[in-house]
């Protein structure tokens, strides 16, 4: 079995701790406005969120260091 470890999937095990909502997937999903398969997408690898998703990430998970490390994943300058 693989072992999660994408920067999307850390920051929603993050917020979990604090509200457990988030520990589901599929409720996370309709918080941000994605389906629950784009989620697991973004948390496996398949394909990188838009910055429109990672952005209501960083808002519902109240993680602002989300966002860097987006960009620093995805932009590597």
């Amino acid at each position: 079995m693989r072992t999660i470890t994408s920067i999307y999937y850390r920051a929603r095990m993050q917020a979990a701790q604090r509200d457990p909502l988030y520990s589901s997937r599929e409720r996370t999903a309709g918080v941000i406005y994605v389906s629950g398969e784009a989620l697991a997408d973004y948390e496996t690898g398949r394909t990188i969120p838009p910055c429109d998703v990672v952005q209501k990430m960083v808002e519902a998970y109240n993680d602002p260091d989300l966002k860097a490390a987006h960009i620093r994943a995805r932009c590597p300058l």
